[in-house]
Formats: structure tokens, sequence, C-alpha cells
């Protein structure tokens, strides 16, 4: 008869099958959301919160049109709406050249439980994708 038992630490899962084998897997799978941030400082929104799950970003691509001028400050952030363009919590905020493009993988950023994920740019020529899955509630 075969045992089936499960330990979860630090977010990944430890699974034995029924062949007594071990397994590590992710909570889900990986969503990515890829967005042109085509107006200068608007909200754009990647991942609405969900009630009882926190989202955890694994990664971002960023990239600057050949159209920047000099630089573009990209902000990623918390916020309480949508469209909100206040930021509640700075993720990340660099500033990108024109035509710089800038990979932040492998991440394992928590998203405040509650908090919409968005983005705002001051060019109109920033791509932004953002990788993450949702996970319960991490006290």
């Amino acid at each position: 008869m075969p045992i089936f038992a499960e330990i979860v630490s630090g977010g990944t899962p430890l699974k034995l099958n029924e062949l007594g084998q071990l397994s590590v897997a992710p909570y889900d799978y990986q969503s990515v959301v890829q967005l042109d941030l085509d107006s200068d400082n608007d909200a754009f929104n990647f991942f609405p919160p969900i009630v009882g799950k926190q989202f955890i970003i694994s990664g971002i691509l960023l990239s600057a049109g050949k159209t920047v001028t000099t630089d573009v400050d990209v902000d990623i952030y918390e916020s309480s709406a949508a469209d909100d363009t206040t930021i509640d919590k700075s993720i990340f905020s660099p500033e990108l050249l024109k035509s710089e493009r800038l990979p932040l993988i492998p991440l394992n950023i928590k998203v405040t439980e509650g908090k919409w994920l968005n983005a705002k740019a001051n060019d109109s020529v920033v791509k932004v994708s953002i990788f993450g899955f949702y996970v319960p509630v991490v006290s």
C-alpha cells in the first residue's frame, strides 16, 4: 500500500509519489503579462489581487524603445487600485537608456495581499513583462 507524503517549506512543496519518488514542484504554473507602457505616467495593471492569495513575482523583463530621448524611468509598484499612480510600495524602479533591455530572472518577490501590481513610465515607449504565480497567503 503506497504512502503519500507532502512537506511544504519555503514555498515549494516536496512530494513523494506512489513509486516513492521525490518530486519538487511550484504551487502553480507561471503566468506572464506583457504590456506596452504607451502613455506617460499612467498606471498599467499587471496582476490583480485575489482574496486569500498573494502574487509571487518570478521574473521581470524591461525594454526601452529606440525613440527614447535620453533615458526613461520605470516604476513597478504595489497600489491600492488598478488605475492608481500612487506608489504604496515600490518593488523596482530602474532607469533605462535608449534601446536598453533589462532581464531580471529569477526573482522571488512577494506582493502584499490585497494590492494591485502596477507599472508606469515617464516615456511612452517601454515594454514590461512580469512573470509569476499566486500562492495562498503567507504570513
